[in-house]
C-alpha cells in the first residue's frame, strides 16, 4: 500500500498506460526512490514469466500468420524455446494521484514516459444540466434568429 492510500494499479491499468519504454533502463540505485513512496513487487518472478509467456505466445502466433500471408492460414503446430532467461525488477515511471471530493476517493495514474493518463473524475450533475440547458438555449436562439432573418 502506498502512502497515498492506493495500492499498485492492476495489470489492466498498466497495460492501458503502456507502452513502457525500456531503452533508457539502468541498474537500480536507492537514490532513484529517495523521497518517493513505491510499492513492493507482489508477483513472483516465475508467475510473472508465465504471464509474459502467454502474452508472447499470442504475438508469436500473429507474427507467424503474418509471415505466411494470404487470406487463411492453418498452423497445426508452433513450438518456441526459451534461452538464457533472466529476471530483473523494473521500476516503471508512474505517477499516482489520489484525491477526495464529495466524500468519494478518485485515483489518477500517469505514465511518466508517454504522458498517458488514466483515472477517475467526479461529475457534477448540476454543471452537466447547466451545460445541457445552455446548449439547448443556444440552439433555440440560433433557430429563432434564422427564422427571423429568413422572412
Amino acid at each position: 500500500m502506498l502512502a497515498t492510500g492506493v495500492s499498485a494499479p492492476d495489470a489492466d491499468v498498466l497495460e492501458r498506460l503502456g507502452p513502457w519504454s525500456t531503452t533508457a533502463a539502468t541498474g537500480y540505485r536507492p537514490e532513484y526512490l529517495a523521497g518517493f513512496d513505491s510499492p513492493r513487487y507482489d508477483i513472483d518472478a516465475n508467475a510473472g514469466f508465465a504471464s509474459a509467456r502467454q502474452d508472447m505466445a499470442a504475438v508469436i502466433q500473429d507474427d507467424c500468420r503474418a509471415d505466411i500471408g494470404g487470406d487463411e492460414q492453418r498452423v497445426d503446430e508452433l513450438s518456441t524455446a526459451d534461452q538464457d532467461v533472466l529476471f530483473r525488477l523494473l521500476l516503471l515511471p508512474l505517477w499516482i494521484a489520489t484525491y477526495l471530493t464529495g466524500g468519494k476517493t478518485f485515483h489518477v495514474f500517469v505514465n511518466a514516459n508517454t504522458g498517458e493518463v488514466i483515472g477517475e473524475r467526479p461529475y457534477s450533475a448540476a454543471k452537466i444540466a447547466a451545460a445541457a440547458v445552455a446548449a439547448l438555449a443556444a440552439v433555440t436562439a440560433a433557430y429563432l434568429l434564422y427564422r427571423t432573418n429568413a422572412r
